[in-house]
């Protein structure tokens, strides 16, 4: 063997679509297989339900069709017979205002809890940051029975701490009032889901990089442009995956809260989609 053959064989490249595609779609496939129990455990949770109760809204289904097992067609009489409902148009409307409104708070007040604790301007003990967590870890029932001593008609603490401010000379029934208990609903929720937004958003501005910001204080950028072109574009896929989250959890945890609530559901005001 020759130097100069030793040489050529030990720098020749290697040649494309060998071992490293191999490697590449057995990992593909082992991820695939790895993801298949989740998948048959999200069709068999998900989208079979969903697909029988599809089935179940052009049928006829009472408790003698239960028994039978057997559901008449009945085409869109259901969806006529629904759609002339006045409560469903109101439960429909409430609801979007409820996830609109309480999903925007998250958000926004997430965004600027996250920022104020992560600015090293502000001083916050490990203590503080745990506390801010706490609501967040306080079960739906017990969230929703912290509030309804807070917004009792007849002793709740914030009546007594608006009369005595001289804000209010009566006694406000928070919850039996047609438009103050949808917003005190809404609050009672946000205040226990907000630190999920905050635990996220806080995570994610620790990951960005210092000299982005210290590449655009010399260029001049001030903080505010900063928030609007630097930080909420960074952040914009974790406000995105936040969104998702919040609205599958919302179908779980949502309901539990405003159960315990004296007189919450009593009237078509109070009136909600589940």
């Amino acid at each position: 063997m020759t130097p100069g053959a030793g040489t050529d064989r030990a720098e020749s490249p290697v040649r494309p679509g060998g071992a490293p595609r191999r490697s590449e779609v057995s990992a593909g496939w082992l991820a695939f297989l790895l993801n298949v129990p989740t998948l048959a455990g999200l069709v068999l949770v998900l989208a079979y339900p969903i697909c029988f109760a599809g089935y179940l809204s052009f049928h006829e289904v009472s408790i003698r069709h239960l028994r039978a097992g057997e559901f008449p067609f009945a085409g869109l009489a259901n969806f006529s017979r629904l759609f002339q409902d006045d409560v469903f148009w109101l439960s429909l409307r409430h609801t979007v205002v409820f996830v609109v409104a309480s999903v925007a708070l998250e958000v926004v007040i997430g965004l600027a809890v996250a920022l104020t604790i992560s600015d090293e301007r502000v001083w916050l003990s490990r203590v503080t940051r745990v506390l801010i967590l706490i609501p967040w870890a306080v079960p739906p029932v017990v969230n929703g029975l912290l509030w309804s001593f807070i917004v009792n008609a007849q002793y709740g603490y914030l009546n007594r701490a608006l009369h005595k401010l001289g804000l209010i000379t009566d006694y406000v029934n928070w919850l039996g009032h047609p438009r103050l208990a949808m917003a005190a609903v809404i609050v009672a929720y946000v205040w226990r889901t907000t630190p999920f937004n905050i635990l996220l958003y806080h995570a994610a501005i620790q990951g960005i990089p210092a000299q982005i910001y210290e590449a655009a204080a010399v260029d001049g950028a001030s903080s505010w442009q900063s928030l609007w072109r630097l930080t909420l574009p960074i952040l914009r896929p974790v406000i995105a995956v936040t969104l998702i989250l919040r609205r599958r959890v919302m179908r779980a945890d949502v309901t539990p809260s405003p159960c315990p609530l004296p007189h919450w559901g009593r009237g078509k005001s109070h009136a909600r989609r589940t």
